[in-house]
């Protein structure tokens, strides 16, 4: 049986932000033939004990570049269960359409899809089921020179989180951000987000926080390691005199 139309409002945005709030992997591709891992821990404002407290949603991922300008990807949102009884993971796609230079930033797109399986919550009875369409546009700035062979970012974006069934509803979003090179194969993440600014979102089952009592914001720390490519520790050994 599908949610009740009295928390159907609180499970979406809850749902969606769930999933929507790991930091976006839209920022600049990854080298053809390289993975990576991501890790992101955040998620939207809801009134707890009277202040502002982020969801502690955390979102553990990977992702694949094919060509040096599209990557795959892919999570999932281990704590989701616990903190709105719902298991979420998500795939997708991301492609530059712009490459960066000078003071233009890059432009990529990102089609990500999103899924739920979680409790009705009360007044509802049984498993439910959602699937979310999330495209989005990331605008992002390099700063600074490089740290090994990337560089530190920072990036705009905006998003929809769309359920096309049971009913249509769409959920909008924009995004501020920026990652910092920690190492040079390691970078941090700091994400804001405000979603969900078309309305009112205290819908009875939470009180999410955002400007004026309108839409959830949301605040997300991610870290990305992207893995050295096959036989590259060995060339780079060889480079620098090492062993063969």
């Amino acid at each position: 049986m599908w949610v009740s139309s009295r928390h159907v409002a609180a499970w979406v945005l809850g749902a969606s932000l769930g999933a929507g709030c790991h930091a976006s992997r839209a920022l600049a591709p990854l080298e053809a033939g390289q993975h990576a891992v991501t890790v992101s821990a955040g998620g939207p404002f809801v009134e707890y004990a009277g202040a502002p407290v982020p969801l502690p949603f955390v979102g553990v991922g990977w992702r694949y570049g094919i060509d040096g300008r599209t990557d795959v990807h892919a999570a999932v949102y281990p704590t989701g269960p616990i903190l709105i009884g719902v298991f979420s993971w998500d795939l997708g796609v991301s492609t530059m359409v712009l490459d960066a230079d000078g003071g233009r930033p890059r432009i990529m797109l990102d089609m990500n899809t999103t899924w739920h399986v979680g409790d009705n919550g009360p007044g509802g009875e049984g498993t439910a089921f959602r699937m979310f369409l999330q495209p989005s546009a990331v605008f992002t700035w390099d700063l600074g020179k490089p740290v090994g062979t990337a560089r530190h970012h920072l990036y705009v974006g905006g998003e929809v989180f769309y359920q096309p069934f049971p009913q249509a509803r769409a959920v909008p979003g924009l995004m501020l951000g920026t990652e910092i090179q920690a190492r040079p194969r390691v970078g941090v993440q700091l994400e804001l987000g405000w979603h969900g600014f078309h309305r009112n979102t205290d819908v009875g089952a939470v009180t999410w926080i955002g400007p004026g009592n309108v839409g959830s914001i949301r605040a997300t720390l991610g870290v990305n390691v992207r893995l050295p490519k096959k036989g590259e520790g060995r060339r780079a050994q060889r480079a620098a005199g090492g062993a063969p």
